[in-house]
Formats: C-alpha cells, sequence, structure tokens
C-alpha cells in the first residue's frame, strides 16, 4: 500500500509538470498574439495554432512535450469588447483568448482513467496591443 501510495505521489507530479509546461505555452502564445504588429501576422499565428494537429514548428515555441500523459489541444480565437468571437483578421478584435485542453492521452494513464475522458481546460485571456 505504501509503495502504491508513493508511486501515485510521483505520478501527480509529473501530471503537474505538464500542466504547468502547457500554462506557461499558453500564456507565451496568447502574449505573441497581442503583440503581432500587423493583422496579417497575428492571423497567421492564429491560423496556425487553431489547425488540426496544430503547426508543430509553432506549438515547439511554446512548448515541448515532456511526457506523454496528455494530448494537448489547442484553440485560439480573437474576442470584441462585448466578448463575442471576431474573425482573424477583425478590426474590432480587442482581446485574445488561448485555451489549451489537456487530454489524457491513451499511451501515458492507465486505461481507467483514459476511459473517463477527463480533461484539464487551460485558458488565456490578453487585451490586444494596438497595430
Amino acid at each position: 500500500m505504501l509503495m502504491f501510495l508513493f508511486l501515485a505521489i510521483i505520478y501527480m507530479g509529473i501530471m503537474f509538470l505538464d500542466y504547468t509546461q502547457y500554462s506557461n505555452a499558453a500564456r507565451d502564445a496568447a502574449r505573441d498574439i497581442s503583440l503581432q504588429s500587423t493583422i496579417e501576422k497575428r492571423s497567421e499565428l492564429i491560423n496556425k495554432l487553431n489547425t488540426n494537429p496544430p503547426d508543430a514548428v509553432t506549438v515547439s515555441r511554446y512548448a515541448t512535450q515532456i511526457t506523454k500523459l496528455f494530448k494537448a489541444v489547442w484553440a485560439v480565437k480573437l474576442l470584441d469588447k462585448n466578448g463575442a468571437k471576431v474573425s482573424d483578421n477583425a478590426d474590432d478584435a480587442v482581446d485574445v483568448e488561448v485555451s489549451i485542453d489537456l487530454q489524457f492521452s491513451d499511451e501515458g494513464v492507465p486505461k481507467i482513467v483514459s476511459d473517463l475522458g477527463l480533461s484539464i481546460p487551460i485558458i488565456y485571456k490578453m487585451k490586444l496591443e494596438k497595430t
């Protein structure tokens, strides 16, 4: 029983390491998008992160997969002053919202955990700088 408890603590620590990695990645991506000098550059970066799967080179700027516990699903959207989603090249966008949904992968976790379909959402919202 003591061995099981010890392994569970180590496992939770590794999960927290992944969560921290992707949390920082979401914040960095939101900051990069908000600081783009033109609408075209901002739109290009958003499109690279919104593809399924996202562009590997772009994602590697923000996060390096440490373990295979999670599969990260990225979503980026621009919001107007009322919080409604607008298109990627809209002039009236005031905020950017980057969300990463960490879903348990089939490889790194026990089958009973992956079958539960649990996920951990990470959301960062940031004001856009004037272009």
